[in-house]
């Protein structure tokens, strides 16, 4: 079976359902989604980071 054809597997009452909505809100500030796209392939230091998205070093940190 390939990867992309499975459906998901958790139902309404999965214990999963609130993780799945703090990772959504964390996720609902464009920022943070910068941050995460600019860190899926490697490691950054803060101002490097802060720089890509720009922003702050502070408010990246």
């Amino acid at each position: 079976m390939r990867e992309d054809t499975k459906g998901c597997t958790f139902g309404v009452e999965s214990q999963y359902v609130e993780l799945a909505a703090e990772v959504f809100s964390l996720l609902a500030d464009a920022t943070r989604v910068r941050i995460v796209l600019a860190l899926r392939d490697t490691e950054l230091p803060v101002n490097a980071l802060a720089e890509i998205v720009g922003k702050s070093p502070t408010a990246v940190s």
